[in-house]
């Protein structure tokens, strides 16, 4: 599925967020998939990825939405089983669904059935 999030957008909303501000200039790399619900882009050299959302599988508002992934992530969190949430982009100009930032997960894609 082609990416949906615009790569100059969220390098500028990734620079915009307090302590990320050197990060203007930092590789994007669009990573591929399969998935309907968001896109997943590396920023390269950081260990993180943005989680952007397409739409909400809820039907929630934009911010209710982010809210509720972000606190998936913090509760699954202290089991050590999903990406650590490093930061959270609001909705804006540039996100208009915003983007969690995750700890990027090393290895490959899952292969079904055999994984």
């Amino acid at each position: 599925m082609p990416l949906v999030v615009d790569l100059d957008r969220l390098r500028t909303a990734l620079a915009g967020q307090p302590g990320l501000a050197g990060w203007r200039d930092r590789a994007l790399e669009p990573l591929t998939g399969s998935g309907v619900a968001h896109d997943h882009v590396r920023v390269v050299g950081t260990g993180l990825l943005a989680r952007v959302p397409r739409l909400s599988q809820f039907a929630m508002a934009a911010a209710e939405n982010l809210a509720y992934q972000a606190e998936c992530f913090r509760r699954l969190g202290a089991s050590g089983c999903v990406p650590r949430l490093a930061a959270v982009l609001p909705p804006g100009p540039g996100l208009p669904m915003g983007a969690l930032l995750v700890s990027e997960v090393a290895g490959r894609p899952v292969r079904l059935p055999d994984d």
